[in-house]
């Protein structure tokens, strides 16, 4: 199964957080899952440790090797993956302004 992380809980996997659940933990290592993290993560973490807000306990940069480390695949982010949030509810605060 492939298995996309958003950003916090990727980062509670990459750093052996308590807060990560024992059943996303399961799922994450197991053998027979795909683990895909975005490259939107990746700017999130950056843009939060480097303004200082959130709980952001690695750079951006160290976040992406220890992906990499981990055997994450990275899925790209493309102009048209930016302009498709358009068509998406708005259930989600935006994630720079909900720190």
């Amino acid at each position: 199964m492939k298995l996309l992380l958003d950003t916090q809980i990727a980062l509670w996997a990459i750093t052996d957080d308590p807060k990560l659940p024992e059943s996303a933990l399961s799922l994450i290592m197991s053998a027979n899952n795909e683990i895909i993290v975005s490259a939107a993560s990746i700017w999130e973490i950056f843009i939060k440790h480097s303004l200082g807000r959130g709980n952001m306990p690695v750079s951006g940069t160290e976040a992406l090797g220890y992906f990499q480390e981990a055997g994450y695949r990275l899925f790209p982010v493309s102009a048209e993956h930016a302009a498709a949030v358009e068509t998406l509810p708005p259930i989600h605060a935006d994630p720079l302004t909900a720190c």
